[in-house]
Protein backbone atom coordinates (compact mmCIF):
# COMPACT_ATOMS: atom_id res chain seq x y z
CA UNK A 1 0.00 0.00 0.00
CA UNK A 2 1.09 3.53 -0.58
CA UNK A 3 0.36 6.29 1.64
CA UNK A 4 0.52 10.12 1.54
CA UNK A 5 1.30 11.46 4.74
CA UNK A 6 -0.62 14.77 5.98
CA UNK A 7 0.98 16.95 7.53
CA UNK A 8 -2.13 18.93 8.99
CA UNK A 9 -2.39 15.56 10.85
CA UNK A 10 0.75 15.33 11.92
CA UNK A 11 3.82 16.52 13.56
CA UNK A 12 7.42 16.46 13.21
CA UNK A 13 9.19 18.01 16.22
CA UNK A 14 12.33 18.43 17.39
CA UNK A 15 13.80 18.95 21.30
CA UNK A 16 17.01 20.23 22.18
CA UNK A 17 17.89 20.79 25.25
CA UNK A 18 20.27 23.32 27.52
CA UNK A 19 23.75 21.87 28.81
CA UNK A 20 23.33 21.91 32.25
CA UNK A 21 27.34 21.42 32.74
CA UNK A 22 27.75 25.25 31.60
CA UNK A 23 27.95 28.55 33.97
CA UNK A 24 25.10 29.49 33.20
CA UNK A 25 22.93 26.78 33.38
CA UNK A 26 19.39 27.57 33.55
CA UNK A 27 19.62 31.33 32.14
CA UNK A 28 19.59 29.51 28.50
CA UNK A 29 16.43 27.76 26.89
CA UNK A 30 14.79 24.42 26.08
CA UNK A 31 13.69 24.35 22.84
CA UNK A 32 10.96 23.28 21.07
CA UNK A 33 11.23 23.04 16.82
CA UNK A 34 8.44 22.31 14.92
CA UNK A 35 8.56 21.12 11.10
CA UNK A 36 5.93 22.93 8.38
CA UNK A 37 5.53 22.37 5.38
CA UNK A 38 6.65 19.37 4.79
CA UNK A 39 5.50 16.25 2.80
CA UNK A 40 6.36 13.08 2.45
CA UNK A 41 4.66 9.19 1.12
CA UNK A 42 5.13 5.74 2.56
CA UNK A 43 4.56 2.55 0.51
CA UNK A 44 4.45 -0.40 3.06
CA UNK A 45 3.29 -3.85 2.61
CA UNK A 46 2.08 -6.49 4.69
CA UNK A 47 5.19 -8.22 4.72
CA UNK A 48 7.04 -5.33 5.88
CA UNK A 49 8.58 -4.22 3.23
CA UNK A 50 8.53 -0.15 3.38
CA UNK A 51 10.23 2.48 1.40
CA UNK A 52 9.85 6.55 1.29
CA UNK A 53 10.75 9.89 1.60
CA UNK A 54 10.30 12.86 3.80
CA UNK A 55 11.31 16.43 2.62
CA UNK A 56 10.73 19.64 4.84
CA UNK A 57 12.32 22.76 4.11
CA UNK A 58 14.48 23.99 6.86
CA UNK A 59 12.83 27.50 6.45
CA UNK A 60 9.64 25.86 7.57
CA UNK A 61 11.01 24.99 11.42
CA UNK A 62 9.57 26.99 13.86
CA UNK A 63 10.82 27.18 17.30
CA UNK A 64 9.06 27.95 20.63
CA UNK A 65 5.95 28.57 20.04
CA UNK A 66 3.94 29.46 23.57
CA UNK A 67 1.63 26.40 22.53
CA UNK A 68 4.30 24.03 21.73
CA UNK A 69 6.41 24.56 24.50
CA UNK A 70 3.68 24.59 26.97
CA UNK A 71 3.11 20.50 25.59
CA UNK A 72 6.22 19.61 26.31
CA UNK A 73 6.10 21.49 29.95
CA UNK A 74 9.75 23.75 29.04
CA UNK A 75 9.72 26.65 31.14
CA UNK A 76 8.09 30.00 30.57
CA UNK A 77 6.91 31.05 26.89
CA UNK A 78 9.62 32.69 25.34
CA UNK A 79 9.58 36.52 24.14
CA UNK A 80 9.06 37.49 20.53
CA UNK A 81 12.10 38.38 20.85
CA UNK A 82 14.40 36.13 22.08
CA UNK A 83 12.10 33.53 19.69
CA UNK A 84 13.16 35.71 16.65
CA UNK A 85 16.83 35.08 17.49
CA UNK A 86 16.46 31.57 18.56
CA UNK A 87 14.62 31.45 14.90
CA UNK A 88 17.55 33.54 13.69
CA UNK A 89 20.06 31.47 15.30
CA UNK A 90 18.92 28.35 14.38
CA UNK A 91 18.54 29.10 10.66
CA UNK A 92 22.34 30.69 10.59
CA UNK A 93 25.46 29.53 8.78
CA UNK A 94 27.10 28.05 12.06
CA UNK A 95 24.47 25.64 12.77
CA UNK A 96 21.48 24.53 9.98
CA UNK A 97 23.19 27.23 7.55
CA UNK A 98 19.48 26.98 5.93
CA UNK A 99 21.28 29.52 2.34
CA UNK A 100 23.28 26.42 1.85
CA UNK A 101 21.35 23.61 2.69
CA UNK A 102 17.71 24.59 2.33
CA UNK A 103 16.03 21.00 3.43
CA UNK A 104 15.88 18.15 5.32
CA UNK A 105 14.91 14.60 4.28
CA UNK A 106 14.31 11.09 5.57
CA UNK A 107 14.50 7.96 2.75
CA UNK A 108 13.07 5.04 4.56
CA UNK A 109 14.49 2.04 3.26
CA UNK A 110 12.90 -1.10 5.41
CA UNK A 111 11.18 -2.14 8.41
CA UNK A 112 11.91 -3.86 10.68
CA UNK A 113 8.91 -5.50 12.28
CA UNK A 114 9.18 -5.84 16.70
CA UNK A 115 6.02 -7.17 17.53
CA UNK A 116 2.24 -6.77 16.59
CA UNK A 117 1.83 -2.94 16.00
CA UNK A 118 6.04 -2.77 16.60
CA UNK A 119 8.51 -1.75 13.81
CA UNK A 120 11.68 0.17 13.31
CA UNK A 121 12.35 1.70 10.26
CA UNK A 122 15.36 1.78 8.99
CA UNK A 123 16.70 4.73 6.86
CA UNK A 124 18.95 7.87 6.24
CA UNK A 125 18.56 11.65 7.69
CA UNK A 126 20.03 14.28 5.42
CA UNK A 127 21.05 16.98 7.22
CA UNK A 128 23.60 19.96 6.90
CA UNK A 129 24.75 18.32 3.75
CA UNK A 130 25.56 15.05 5.54
CA UNK A 131 23.62 11.82 5.06
CA UNK A 132 23.65 9.49 7.53
CA UNK A 133 21.37 5.86 9.24
CA UNK A 134 18.67 6.58 11.65
CA UNK A 135 16.82 3.94 13.37
CA UNK A 136 12.97 5.42 14.04
CA UNK A 137 11.10 3.56 16.64
CA UNK A 138 7.72 3.20 15.80
CA UNK A 139 4.06 2.14 16.89
CA UNK A 140 0.89 2.02 14.78
CA UNK A 141 -1.07 0.93 12.16
CA UNK A 142 -1.41 0.56 8.89
CA UNK A 143 -3.94 -0.57 6.16
CA UNK A 144 -6.78 0.63 3.61
CA UNK A 145 -7.90 2.90 6.10
CA UNK A 146 -5.04 4.69 6.42
CA UNK A 147 -1.98 5.03 8.61
CA UNK A 148 -0.69 6.31 12.13
CA UNK A 149 2.32 6.16 13.95
CA UNK A 150 4.38 7.47 16.47
CA UNK A 151 7.69 7.27 17.56
CA UNK A 152 10.75 8.69 18.37
CA UNK A 153 14.64 8.33 17.19
CA UNK A 154 17.78 10.70 19.13
CA UNK A 155 20.46 12.03 17.01
CA UNK A 156 24.01 13.70 17.43
CA UNK A 157 24.13 17.33 15.49
CA UNK A 158 27.79 16.49 15.91
CA UNK A 159 27.51 13.64 13.51
CA UNK A 160 25.87 15.72 11.00
CA UNK A 161 28.69 18.39 10.95
CA UNK A 162 26.97 20.86 13.61
CA UNK A 163 28.03 22.35 16.80
CA UNK A 164 25.88 22.82 18.80
CA UNK A 165 24.80 26.33 19.51
CA UNK A 166 26.62 28.34 22.41
CA UNK A 167 26.81 32.01 23.34
CA UNK A 168 29.19 33.83 25.81
CA UNK A 169 32.38 31.47 25.26
CA UNK A 170 30.82 27.95 25.83
CA UNK A 171 29.12 29.68 29.05
CA UNK A 172 25.62 28.87 27.78
CA UNK A 173 24.99 26.33 25.32
CA UNK A 174 22.96 23.05 24.39
CA UNK A 175 23.73 19.89 24.18
CA UNK A 176 24.34 17.94 21.25
CA UNK A 177 21.65 15.21 21.39
CA UNK A 178 18.50 16.00 19.67
CA UNK A 179 15.42 14.24 20.47
CA UNK A 180 13.03 13.95 17.04
CA UNK A 181 9.21 13.32 17.57
CA UNK A 182 7.06 11.65 14.95
CA UNK A 183 3.15 11.58 15.16
CA UNK A 184 2.30 10.91 11.77
CA UNK A 185 -1.03 10.16 9.66
CA UNK A 186 -1.24 9.02 6.11
CA UNK A 187 -4.50 8.25 3.34
CA UNK A 188 -3.80 5.44 1.39
CA UNK A 189 -3.23 6.51 -2.52
CA UNK A 190 -5.30 4.61 -5.30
Amino acid sequence: MKFRLDPAKSRLEALLFEDPRTNNSGRSHDHVVVATGWEGQLAWDPDGVCTGVVTLPVAGLVPDADADRARHGLSDPLSAVDRELVGLHMLARDQLDAARFPTISYTVDGCVAKDAGRWVIVGKLNLHGVSAPVPVALTGTFGPQGLELKGQANISQARFGITPYMALFGQRRNQDAIQILIDIKGSPVP
